[in-house]
C-alpha cells in the first residue's frame, strides 16, 4: 500500500524548495507590483516566479539608500527593460528617471509604470552616450531581453529607419533641481560611454553608482573613466552564511539563510561581476 502519491510528494517539494529560495534571501520590502512580462523570457520568468529579478541587488540598495540618507533624491535607471528595477527604485527615491532605448521594452516598461501608478517616474526612449547622435538596437539573445545592444552609433542627427536617439545625460538633467542620488548602468559593454556623457552631474551630485562588469577589461575601463570624475571606491555584494561552522543552529541550518555585506575591490578580477558599486566617499561596511 503506497503512503503517498507522487502528486503531494512534489507539493511537499516544492513547498519545501520554495521555503529554502524565500529564506535565502533578504526579504523585499512588500513589493506587490503588477508586471506586464513575458513568461518566455528570462526575465519575465523570474519576476513571475519570485516577484522580483535580482533580489540581492535590491535589498543590498535598500539598505544603502536609508544609510546614506539619499531617498530625497532622484534615480536615474539606464538600461530599465520593462522596469523591475525602476518600479523598485519608485518605491525608496523621491524621484526616477529611466532610460531604455528599445521602442518595444519601453512600451512595456510604460505599461508596468502606468499599471503601478507611479507618478514619481519618467521614462525616456532613448540610449545615453557620450555624444548626441543614432544608433541600432540588437537583441542579443532572444530568450533575455535585458541583453540589448547598441551598435553602429552615428554622431549628428539622422532619419535613417530602425534607429534610436543617443543622448547626453548631461544635456538632458544637468539643469533639474534635484539632484542624482544613485544611478544604475547596465548597458552591456557601453558604461565608459554613458559615463562620460554625464560627467558633468557625477562630479556636481556624487551618486552613488552600479554598474555590471562582464570581465576585466570592461572594468578596468569603467572605474578609470569613473576614477576621472573622482570616484575611488569600488565594491561588490558578499553573501554569508549567518551561522559559524564552530556553533550551528538546527534552524539557520535548515532555513539556508544567508546574510549580505559589501566588500571592496581593490583590483578588478577577469570574472563577471553582477554588481560593483562605485562611491567618492568610502562607505562604512
Amino acid at each position: 500500500m503506497k503512503l503517498y502519491s507522487v502528486t503531494y510528494f512534489e507539493f511537499f517539494k516544492r513547498k519545501v524548495l520554495y521555503h529554502i529560495l524565500r529564506r535565502s534571501e533578504l526579504p523585499i520590502s512588500e513589493r506587490k507590483d503588477l508586471f506586464f512580462a513575458s513568461h518566455n523570457d528570462r526575465i519575465g520568468a523570474v519576476i513571475q516566479a519570485y516577484g522580483s529579478y535580482e533580489r540581492e541587488f535590491l535589498s543590498c540598495l535598500d539598505v544603502l539608500v536609508k544609510r546614506l540618507g539619499i531617498a530625497d533624491k532622484s534615480a536615474l535607471d539606464v538600461g530599465a527593460n520593462i522596469g523591475n528595477h525602476t518600479l523598485y527604485f519608485s518605491r525608496i527615491f523621491d524621484a526616477v528617471i529611466a532610460f531604455e532605448p528599445s521602442q518595444t521594452l519601453n512600451l512595456v516598461l510604460r505599461a508596468n509604470v502606468l499599471r503601478n501608478g507611479r507618478k514619481n517616474v519618467e521614462v525616456f526612449c532613448c540610449g545615453l552616450g557620450e555624444e548626441q547622435g543614432t544608433a541600432f538596437v540588437k537583441n542579443v539573445n532572444e530568450q533575455n531581453t535585458g541583453m540589448v545592444e547598441l551598435e553602429g552609433i552615428i554622431t549628428g542627427e539622422t532619419d535613417r529607419e530602425g534607429t534610436v536617439d543617443i543622448c547626453k545625460a548631461d544635456d538632458l538633467i544637468l539643469d533639474r533641481k534635484r539632484p542624482i542620488g544613485f544611478v544604475k548602468v547596465d548597458v552591456e559593454g557601453m558604461e565608459v560611454s554613458v559615463f562620460k556623457g554625464m560627467r558633468e552631474c557625477l562630479i556636481r551630485d556624487k551618486p552613488l553608482i552600479a554598474f555590471e562588469s562582464r570581465n576585466a577589461e570592461e572594468g578596468e575601463a569603467v572605474v578609470g573613466c569613473l576614477s576621472e570624475s573622482g570616484y575611488s571606491y569600488f565594491y561588490e555584494i558578499k553573501a554569508t552564511r549567518v551561522f559559524q561552522w564552530n556553533s550551528i543552529n538546527l534552524r539557520d541550518l535548515l532555513s539556508f539563510k544567508k546574510s549580505y555585506s559589501l566588500r571592496k575591490i581593490d583590483k578588478i578580477e577577469n570574472r563577471f561581476y553582477p554588481t560593483i558599486f562605485a562611491s567618492v566617499d568610502e562607505i562604512a561596511i
